[in-house]
């Protein structure tokens, strides 16, 4: 029998048991869960309901996260390496220093989405909508993204622009 003081540890103990990765949660309503942690390489979550979900530190790298609804959501320090993101809803959501890498965010909207100090080297931004994002010291390194839509974000201060030139 466990003693009731070790209960508080079991839900990190089943997440710690259970892997995530290359599952398929496509077209699934996963709105408001906590995925802070954990490891979702490859998973699919296409065209499924992640709003105001926490996602803080997970690794979703290689992911099938294209038509996502994620309004809301937490990306604190995630890492989306070569995420396929296309046509997502990432509205008013946090990407503070994510790690973006190869990302494939064409046409995704991206309004109000905080990405201060994330890492988008070589990311495709195309038809992405990026009105008062702030990305502040972002890394734009090779990224696609057009002079347009750079004209459309709250703040580019510090950001590294797709040239390799700093943002003044």
């Amino acid at each position: 029998m466990l003693h009731p003081s070790t209960l508080r540890y079991l839900p990190q103990l089943f997440k710690w048991l259970l892997n995530l990765s290359h599952l398929d949660f496509s077209e699934t309503n996963l709105a408001g869960s906590n995925f802070e942690g954990d490891d979702l390489l490859s998973t699919n979550l296409c065209a499924s309901n992640l709003s105001r979900t926490n996602f803080t530190g997970a690794d979703l790298t290689g992911a099938d996260l294209e038509r996502v609804l994620f309004d809301h959501t937490k990306f604190k320090a995630a890492r989306l390496l070569g995420a396929k993101m296309g046509g997502a809803n990432l509205q008013a959501s946090d990407l503070t220093a994510a790690d973006l890498i190869r990302a494939d965010l064409t046409s995704a909207d991206l309004t109000g989405t905080d990405l201060t100090g994330a890492n988008l080297t070589g990311a495709d931004l195309t038809g992405a909508d990026l009105t008062g994002a702030n990305l502040t010291g972002a890394n734009l390194t090779g990224a696609n993204i057009s002079n347009a839509q750079l004209a459309e974000v709250s703040s580019l201060e510090g950001t590294v622009l797709p040239d390799g030139t700093m943002h003044k």
